[in-house]
């Protein structure tokens, strides 16, 4: 545990214990570091899934990123496979990890393995969710069918086609199931098994390591050989891309609104398109050096990039990264603390303010609402349970719609907040001045209008 966490579970008691007014021995809290870095990412709407041991939510609009921590489970992924994220059509959340898919509604985890499921005890490859909310697994020796109620093997003994080794699935726009496996490309619909391999179709190799579709349906194949696209009549091959692939690399694909196939490897960021293709480093663009993991675009076409550094997006103009933070601060710097009448922790730091409830965190960047910088320097709550922050301007809290809320007053930095029993808001202006607020008039007090002695207040 770092000195910050160390810190803050110092202070996190003292407030609660405070707050309790009982007299009893102090309960230590600690929180467990977590990596900067994204392992597997989904987009969503607005919001932008990734998994770092936990599960992350990053609102793309207004920036806020939530964090639920599982403290029942350790993944392993980084020394045993890669994890994948899918969310279905109901907004669930699915992680697959080595040996196991991870089920979470948002307050609850279920967990299915080998012991709560018809998996086999074997490492899980791919990851796929289809119209119907079918959950289709791909492990190292056969596919798994879970429909919420019943889970349907298929190995090669019953299907009669080789299953070993499913590196990815893919749901096609008819339905069916692409299955890419260690020895072909398998169609599965209606209880028939299609098989393409070298012999029979355009793929340059039987391994698929990868499937995505683009806007059209078009089929695009990742093999150790390169990038294939079969159309459904033709196959086409981006020879260029075989060196993208090399045994042991890390990478990930995904498909554009405008088919152009994105692919990440470990530490560049491929763009091929139907004549050319681009690569993004971090010498000539403003990727960060690092790995990337995973892959995603919105719906504003927007590619989203899980890595080792946090959460990349790239818009075609403008590169943006945002570490996942240790336990959701913004900052580790942490200017201010409250707690409200819910037991809410609040946290004010240098990037904004955090909240924590439970294992569940917050975060609220001020510039997404209104303020010039994101700095937190007083959080207060008033008689009425509101939650007041002060940064560069007022902020409060708005419990309904989850948001801050900024106050039309001159924009001051707002060091400290304090009320008085008929609700005014008196607020220390860092220099400038003592600010009374009464939710309808702001005023102004200062050595030259009133008889404070000096434009520095501390409250």
């Amino acid at each position: 545990m770092g000195k910050r966490n160390f810190y803050f579970a110092i202070v996190y008691t003292f407030l609660f214990c405070a707050q309790s007014m009982v007299a009893q021995q102090a309960v230590w809290e600690y929180f467990l570091n977590y990596p900067s870095g994204a392992s597997a990412i989904s987009c969503d709407g607005n919001d932008v899934w990734c998994w770092n041991n936990r599960m992350v939510k990053f609102n793309r609009v207004t920036g806020k990123m939530t964090f639920w921590d599982e403290e029942s489970y350790i993944d392993d992924w980084a020394l045993n496979g890669k994890p994948l994220v899918v969310v279905d059509a109901n907004g669930i959340k699915w992680i697959s990890t080595k040996t196991e898919l991870i089920r979470f509604d948002g307050s609850k985890w279920t967990h299915y393995n080998y012991y709560t499921s018809g998996m086999h005890n074997a490492p899980i490859y791919s990851l796929a969710v289809d119209a119907k909310g079918n959950k289709w697994v791909g492990t190292s020796d056969q596919l798994v069918r879970y429909n919420d109620t019943t889970w349907t093997t298929y190995t090669q003994t019953d299907s009669g086609v080789s299953l070993k080794n499913i590196f990815a699935l893919c749901v096609d726009v008819d339905g069916s199931l692409l299955v890419g496996t260690g020895s072909g490309l398998i169609r599965f619909y209606d209880n028939k098994w299609d098989v393409f391999t070298t012999a029979n179709s355009g793929l340059p190799d039987n391994t698929i390591l990868k499937i995505k579709l683009d806007s059209q349906g078009a089929k695009y194949i990742v093999t150790p050989k390169g990038l294939v696209k079969y159309n459904g009549i033709s196959w086409q091959s981006f020879p260029s891309t075989s060196s993208y692939f090399n045994a042991g690399s890390n990478y990930s694909i995904v498909v554009d609104k405008e088919s152009n196939v994105w692919i990440g490897t470990d530490l560049n960021l491929h763009k091929v398109s139907e004549n050319f293709d681009t690569t993004f480093t971090y010498t000539n663009s403003n990727l960060p050096l690092g790995q990337i993991y995973d892959l995603s675009v919105d719906e504003s076409n927007t590619i989203w990039m899980a890595s080792d550094k946090g959460i990349v997006h790239y818009d075609g103009v403008t590169w943006e990264t945002r570490p996942v933070n240790d336990n959701g601060l913004p900052s580790d710097y942490i200017s201010c603390l409250a707690v409200d009448s819910s037991n809410t922790v609040w946290i004010g730091t240098n990037g904004g303010v955090a909240k924590i409830k439970g294992n569940i965190w917050e975060s609220y960047p001020l510039s997404a609402y209104g303020a010039v910088g994101d700095a937190a320097y007083a959080i207060a709550v008033d008689a009425q349970k509101n939650v007041w922050v002060g940064g560069l301007g007022l902020f409060k809290y708005d419990a309904i719609h989850d948001t801050l809320i900024k106050i039309s007053i001159p924009t001051y930095s707002i060091n400290s907040i304090a009320f008085d029993k008929k609700g005014t808001k008196w607020l220390s202006a860092s220099g400038d001045g003592l600010v009374k607020y009464n939710d309808t008039t702001c005023e102004l007090l200062t050595t030259s209008n009133s008889g404070i002695p000096s434009n520095n207040v501390l409250l």
